[in-house]
C-alpha cells in the first residue's frame, strides 16, 4: 500500500501529464499538490525523517532517512550552556543562565 507521501507524489505526475495535454485546472491544481508534498517533507523533517523521492521514467522511488528532531537538537543546543553561571540579558528581566534563557526561548 502506498503511503501518503508516494501518493502526493503519484497525483502530481497524473497532474503534470494532464497539465501537458492541455488541462488548464490540472495546471493549476500540480502546484497545489507540489505545495502538499512539501508540507508532508517539512513536517516529516521536523519529526526527525527526511524523505525524499526520484523519478525513474513511470516509477517513483522513495526512501526515508533517520535523523535527529528539531525538538532533540534543540534540547541538545540548550545543554551546552552553562548552567552555574547567571547573566543579565537585558535590564528588566532579573538574571538567569544563558541554559535557563535559551530553554524559555526556545520552549524545549
Amino acid at each position: 500500500m502506498a503511503t501518503e507521501y508516494e501518493q502526493a507524489h503519484e497525483n502530481y505526475r497524473k497532474l503534470v501529464k494532464a497539465a501537458a495535454g492541455g488541462d488548464k485546472k490540472a495546471f493549476e491544481e500540480k502546484a497545489k499538490a507540489m505545495g502538499a508534498i512539501r508540507e508532508i517533507e517539512r513536517n516529516s523533517a521536523r519529526a526527525g525523517t527526511i524523505l525524499s523521492a526520484t523519478y525513474k521514467g513511470e516509477k517513483i522511488e522513495t526512501s526515508k532517512e533517520q535523523t535527529e528532531s528539531k525538538k532533540s537538537l534543540q534540547e541538545e543546543y540548550c545543554r551546552r550552556f552553562d548552567d552555574k553561571v547567571k547573566v543579565q540579558i537585558s535590564e528588566d528581566v532579573p538574571a538567569v543562565t544563558l541554559r535557563q534563557h535559551h530553554k524559555q526561548r526556545l520552549g524545549v
